[in-house]
């Protein structure tokens, strides 16, 4: 076998970096991706700054909740009687009269609130 004359490792070098850089340059997704900046760029530029109207279903669907939104007391009384639940399940009767205490001064009416008191008083007689 006749053998060949290595090329320095500086000219190998040399011409790989010029083949990525060449291959760099001509890769598709780079134009794809400026294609899309400049997309992204014109869309930005273009948008409507006036506001938009809702949809009608929208609007009465918001005024549907703000007539059935829950008050802030009756969020914390089921808070209570959650705990109230919770610390019922684990016998911490303490917590439950506690608990239940609070929800049933939110809601005198809440029939569960005043079960689980009289039950925390029982159990901790």
């Amino acid at each position: 076998h006749p053998r060949r004359a290595h090329a320095p490792s500086t000219a190998l070098a040399a011409n790989a970096q010029a083949a990525s850089a060449s291959s760099r340059a001509a890769r598709p997704g780079d134009t794809h991706r400026t294609s899309r900046s400049q997309t992204l760029a014109r869309m930005k530029k273009h948008t409507d700054p006036a506001p938009r109207r809702e949809p009608q279903s929208y609007i009465a669907d918001s005024a549907h909740m703000e007539a059935t939104s829950v008050t802030r007391d009756e969020l914390e009384g089921a808070r209570a009687l959650a705990k109230a639940r919770w610390c019922a399940r684990i016998d911490e009767w303490n917590c439950v009269e506690q608990n239940a205490s609070r929800a049933l001064a939110i809601d005198p009416t809440n029939s569960e609130s005043r079960a689980l008191l009289g039950q925390a008083i029982r159990n901790r007689l």
